[in-house]
């Protein structure tokens, strides 16, 4: 929603009214009172027919997507190619990671849990969770210094279920963060949601992948869905792919979490946005809960959070959304309740939300509010198009393209896009061509610290070890937060001059730590996840005999912990932003 549409507080108070009461006409309401209008025909084929443009503009190699008119699943289909130029298509069954629209799930499995009265939603996290499991999830004492130990008490589980909790989104530094008193702000956490099934598993006693089954996937007929990967999924699911329409191998999670470990198809997720509109399964009273804007999320935007569901207003009325982001999963789901219709889609690429808007105004007629929030730059953007003009020219030739594609960067400043065109391209696998942007970035911003640390990342990526330093070094005088330009040092440092082990000491590392597995082999240590993308072990580099960083690879560290007999304990890996998450080490 732009700024000049957003609604005043007192409209935005009788809207929350209007959804609660329209929640329980719906909720209440037999067949016979429902106005009954299937998607016409011809309104689907040009739907179709504006996916596959978009799709091509975007480059996005398959999608999903399902229709939701008169509170019923419509229509469902699949476009394109499950894996980029392997002619096996995505049909309307094949599997998708679902990403961050797993939340919505989780919360409409804890309300039902709430009817139950398994729960309530004004329990605290510390009476469903020990201190020992808290300590644990912490990586600390309740009363340690600068925790704010206070704040964990007030936390509730409807501040979890509506990111108002204000703890954070991903795995905390050394001392767990509490941005705000619960309830006083909203601060998006999937983090807060694995706190939260943490709580669910002990109150119930079962564990998350048979709750959702009993609570969602089966009362819902979404025979397609699992929380966690499925031995049948290597014929039926989708690979992921980045911008650059690179695919990746599946990613085969073993482990559910609340957050982002669901693997559904487009038509299983519209029956569940369809109960939701509709009450299946929870009552008037429980769906009233669900549909109440909690939080307020971007007044200028007209966003606010609810238990679940971000929500925004429109010129259709109120509606509910979110989306999901896995890096190469990107989806969206938004619905009207009072018109009850809704759009799901689900991507298998990293442009997947670059159509967000479109698709949402041509599907419903309406506004992508949210999308607006989630600011993704779309497929026509200056980012995207330079991008994808650049990656796979000689570093030579792509200052020539840069001048050629400079008018239509519109409003954004040329050095806005290089940066930002630079970074991705060097995320994703193309240090040289990011080496050359970011060259004009720092010739264009030569005073800029981030100019600088961005271009010395590029040439450390690029193998390119001295610039890199000189452009660090650099950059390291002039950062207002220079933490992040030392991790980059210290990397090279490893690199260059590694701590030199003994092979009985790195010997004793060796071993699988839950979804961690570290390997001793020809005198070097090696690291994979059995839970990521499957690839090569990447090799261990010791920066000191208890960290190791990991080759090719300069944000993530691996600090090994010991027992009292000196054994290695567990792992903690060290993210490069200030977060960390640890495993235990598996018994043999």
């Amino acid at each position: 929603m732009r700024p000049d549409h957003r609604p005043t507080m007192p409209l935005r108070l009788a809207l929350a009214g209007l959804l609660l009461l329209t929640a329980t006409q719906i909720a209440l309401a037999g067949p016979e009172r429902l106005h009954r209008r299937p998607a016409a025909p011809e309104r689907i084929e040009a739907l179709e027919q504006e996916i596959r443009r978009l799709m091509a503009e975007a480059r996005i190699p398959g999608l999903q997507a399902a229709l939701i008119a008169d509170g019923e699943l419509r229509w469902s289909a699949g476009f394109g190619e499950k894996v980029a130029g392997s002619g096996d298509p995505v049909t309307a069954e094949t599997v998708f990671e679902a990403a961050s629209l797993t939340k919505p799930l989780f919360a409409y499995a804890v309300l039902r849990l709430a009817e139950e009265g398994v729960l309530d939603l004004q329990d605290r996290l510390v009476d469903l969770l020990s201190e020992e499991t808290l300590t644990g999830v912490m990586g600390h004492g309740l009363d340690a210094e600068g925790f704010r130990r206070d704040r964990l008490e007030q936390i509730r589980v409807v501040h979890l279920l509506s990111h108002s909790a204000g703890t954070p989104h991903a795995p905390p530094g050394e001392i767990f963060p509490l941005a705000f008193d619960p309830g006083t702000s909203w601060a998006y956490s999937a983090f807060g949601y694995e706190l939260l099934r943490l709580a669910v598993e002990a109150r119930t006693g079962k564990p998350l992948v048979a709750l959702i089954r009993e609570q969602v996937l089966e009362p819902l007929g979404m025979e397609h869905s699992r929380m966690v990967w499925s031995d049948t999924f290597e014929a039926t699911a989708a690979r992921g792919h980045d911008i650059l329409g690179a695919s990746e191998d599946h990613r085969r999670r073993t482990r559910a979490d609340a957050s982002s470990s669901l693997y559904t198809t487009a038509a299983d997720y519209g029956r569940f946005i369809a109960a939701f509109m509709n009450g299946k399964t929870l009552s008037a009273a429980t769906l009233r809960k669900l549909m109440k804007q909690r939080v307020e999320v971007n007044a200028e935007q007209g966003i606010d959070w609810s238990l679940g569901f971000g929500m925004q207003q429109d010129r259709n009325g109120p509606a509910f959304w979110q989306w999901g982001d896995f890096g190469v999963f990107r989806n969206f789901a938004l619905a009207y309740p009072l018109r009850r219709t809704a759009l799901v889609y689900l991507t298998n690429s990293e442009n997947g939300l670059s159509i967000c808007a479109p698709m949402v105004t041509f599907a419903l007629g309406g506004a992508s509010g949210g999308c607006d929030h989630l600011n993704y730059p779309r497929y026509d953007s200056a980012l995207r198009q330079l991008v994808w003009a650049v990656e796979g020219l000689p570093p030579a030739a792509v200052s020539a393209t840069v001048e050629e594609l400079r008018e239509s960067y519109g409003g954004e400043r040329i050095e806005q896009v290089l940066a930002r065109a630079g970074y991705l391209l060097m995320e994703r696998g193309r240090p040289a061509v990011a080496v050359e942007l970011l060259k004009r970035d720092v010739a264009l911003r030569p005073e800029s610290a981030d100019a600088r640390g961005l271009l010395g990342r590029a040439l450390l990526e690029n193998g390119a070890w001295e610039p890199a330093r000189r452009e660090l070094a650099l950059a390291l005088a002039g950062a207002a937060s220079p933490s992040e330009l030392t991790w980059l040092l210290e990397y090279i440092r490893a690199l260059e001059a590694p701590a030199n082990l003994p092979q009985a000491y790195l010997a004793r590392l060796a071993g699988d730590y839950e979804t961690r597995h570290v390997a001793l082999d020809g005198g070097r240590l090696y690291y994979r996840r059995r839970d990521a993308a499957a690839g090569a072990p990447r090799e261990l580099i010791p920066l000191t005999p208890e960290t190791f960083m990991l080759r090719g690879e300069s944000s993530f560290r691996l600090r090994f912990e010991f027992d009292s007999d000196g054994a290695a304990a567990r792992v903690v890996g060290l993210y490069e932003g200030g977060g960390r998450d640890a495993s235990s080490r598996t018994p043999e």
